[in-house]
């Protein structure tokens, strides 16, 4: 084999070096490689500015961790280094070393440095353009091909077997901090499942450090974890109600010890936890997994063997950061008059605060997204890991959290709420709004030194339990159901569309109808009501399913859909789409959570910034039922009436909002 100690080529060298590499007769060709060099991380500097001194260093590609294995024998940390030298993957280490460049670094640190071949695809972007790594499956292919190359496991399988495995790999992966996540079916088939089960554990595990190892060459976010992803099991409305992935297929590291049902039955405690019959505590947490990501700018945090995340999601969080600011609110009612804008008390508002209600909030999903828009938020959980995941969330992201178990500290929850933080419950949602009227009851009626009633309003419920959240829409209501105006977020799972979704928003309806209507109170709320001062009447509260989101597919012929229904003064709520769908308007389009563009070939998926780099495309944004439309040139495109279009200049600067 030629060798050479020639400066690396450029990336179209490169790409015309793996283009010409040509095929053999398995379509596959002769395979390239680009060479790592593991070395003693006390070593790493002096190779990296050898390898820089010799443009032989790899700048596109991050320094990381050198993979270790249960067989391993390096006990030091080790580093692994890329360099710009592409070889036949059948090199031999001996060739590798020999493509080195000289002169070589310090006296004795070529005999601690390891040579490490790592196959690059021709149809992959391994080459190193900074931006453009993919998270496709042919990227993984290289491990597998290892484990089935095995003789271990070789032996196992024949030529025809081997290559429905091949055919079967993970199409996908996501990664959340230090986990990555295969997708839902990967490696399910009897074919796999028998190849894995009857292969030695430590063959096995050469896989996963292999396919961890892969993950981290392409995105360099260390990973240390590897499992795959299965939905929330449960498919009962009064199943899984904690929301734990009882189904999560851990595959690699560590996940944190298991925990009893008796003590999961316990809930959340005030003691440290960990021990068996104590309820979850501190220990527990202290010993789990946790993870990270970041969406839409937030942060989030959760513990995968406990709780739920479910990524596709983010279209309504990014729904919710577009309600608006809190401050929406007090200017609506200065501008508008108090009953006009759901306020009866004449106030001007300034000194309101604007409070959100997450009846099940999970580790923050919606709840974050509320607390960046400013507004204060009371949050109901009964998962221990939740509520942590919750709290860490909150504090990553710089807001006051509160978390309450068993008596409350109401002079707490005041200075909780007033900083415009998040105040979580560890308790059943059912006593939420009791839960409430304490607390007014506890800080002062309206007109008192430092009474909260009337300046604590109440103006999104947020009620995002699947398959159904119907056990809440009565407690929602009655949060909404002093007249002051505001929101509920209702998310269901929908068989199809059309009229079984119509028939699930009047059923909402109905219910919280039965709320704020005098059948829904009591005879006591109703008393007070007669004997209020000069003989004011309680306005007309409406309730109306004003408009309907469509998060995601959830099955086959199953929609997760939000209703967003309005509980407000009758007559109102018109001019408070604003505060549906964003107050400030050029958040609609910079942080739409899902755009469609129209190309010669039809529609594809794209980032909002399309939306606005584009302008002469057709672009539609799935925020509402069947499609809202965007025109751009003064061309308007509008689908359904009830939806909104907005007219775009070239530059992509929105003109007006067309109702």
């Amino acid at each position: 084999m030629e060798t050479t100690n020639a400066p690396p080529q450029g990336v179209e060298e490169i790409k015309q070096q793996l283009d010409e590499a040509g095929t053999d007769e398995t379509g596959m060709g002769e395979e390239i490689a680009r060479l790592y060099l593991d070395c003693p991380s006390q070593s790493a500097k002096d190779v990296k500015s050898w390898l820089e001194s010799t443009s032989h260093f790899h700048r596109f590609e991050k320094i990381i961790h050198t993979p270790s294995t249960p067989s391993s024998s390096v006990s030091a940390p080790h580093l692994r280094i890329p360099t710009t030298i592409l070889l036949p993957l059948s090199s031999s280490p001996a060739e590798a070393r020999a493509v080195l460049p000289s002169p070589p670094p310090e006296p004795g640190l070529m005999e601690r440095i390891s040579v490490v071949l790592l196959a690059v695809s021709p149809a992959s972007n391994a080459l190193g353009e900074p931006g453009t790594v993919s998270k496709a499956s042919h990227h993984l292919s290289e491990p597998f091909l290892t484990f089935l190359s095995h003789p271990a496991v070789s032996s196992l399988v024949d030529s025809q077997t081997q290559e429905s495995l091949l055919s079967n790999l993970p199409k996908r992966y996501t990664v959340y901090t230090p986990l990555a996540l295969l997708p839902t079916g990967s490696l399910s088939s009897d074919a796999w499942k028998a190849v894995l089960d009857k292969a030695p554990p430590a063959v096995v595990d050469e896989l996963w450090t292999g396919v961890l190892a892969a993950i981290m060459r392409l995105g360099g976010e260390k990973v240390t974890h590897l499992a795959i992803n299965h939905p929330i099991p449960g498919s009962d409305e009064d199943e899984n109600i904690i929301r734990a992935p009882s189904h999560l297929h851990t595959l690699f590291g560590d996940f944190g010890p298991a925990i009893s049902a008796e003590r999961w039955a316990l809930g959340p405690g005030l003691t440290a936890g960990a021990g068996e019959g104590e309820p979850i505590g501190e220990e527990d947490f202290e010993n789990a997994f946790w993870v990270r990501t970041r969406q839409n700018g937030i942060f989030q945090s959760w513990a995968p063997r406990w709780t739920m995340f479910s990524r596709g999601n983010v279209t309504e969080k990014a729904r919710v950061l577009r309600f608006g600011d809190a401050s929406w609110w007090s200017k609506a009612i200065s501008a508008g008059g108090g009953s006009a804008s759901g306020g009866s008390d004449g106030r001007d508002g300034e000194d309101d605060v604007q409070i959100a209600v997450d009846l099940y909030a999970g580790i923050g999903y919606f709840t974050l997204s509320y607390l960046s828009r400013g507004y204060a938020v009371l949050a109901w959980e009964i998962n221990p890991f939740s509520i942590e995941g919750l709290r860490r969330g909150a504090v990553g992201n710089g807001f006051e959290v509160l978390v309450v178990k068993g008596a409350v500290d109401w002079e707490a929850v005041r200075e909780t709420v007033e900083k415009r933080g998040v105040v979580v419950f560890a308790e059943d949602n059912q006593f939420a709004w009791t839960r409430f009227q304490e607390g007014l009851q506890e800080l002062g009626k309206e007109g008192m030194v430092g009474g909260v009633e009337g300046r604590w309003k109440v103006r999104h419920v947020n009620l995002g339990l699947l398959p159904s959240s119907r056990l809440g829409w009565e407690v929602g209501g009655r949060f909404l159901g002093e007249g002051h105006g505001g929101w509920m977020h209702v998310h269901e799972n929908v068989k199809e569309t059309g009229r079984k979704e119509m028939v699930r928003g009047e059923e909402i309806v109905e219910v919280v109808e039965g709320v704020v209507g005098d059948g829904g109170r009591g005879e006591a709320e109703k008393e007070e009501e007669e004997g209020r001062e000069g003989g004011e009447e309680r306005g007309g509260i409406n309730v109306e399913v004003r408009s309907v989101a469509m998060v995601k597919g959830f099955g086959p012929g199953i929609n997760h859909l939000v209703f967003d229904v309005w509980v407000g003064p009758t007559g109102a709520g018109s001019e408070m789409r604003w505060g549906l769908l964003g107050g400030d308007i050029s958040h609609i389009v910079s942080r739409s959570c899902e755009a469609y563009v129209m190309e010669s070939g039809g529609l594809r998926k794209g980032e909002s910034s399309e939306v606005v780099l584009q302008p002469r495309n057709l672009a539609f944004l799935s925020l509402r039922i069947g499609i809202m439309a965007i025109a751009f040139d003064g061309i308007e495109y509008s689908d359904y009436d009830d939806n909104f279009g907005w007219e775009v200049s070239p530059t992509g600067a929105i003109d007006n909002l067309i109702v």
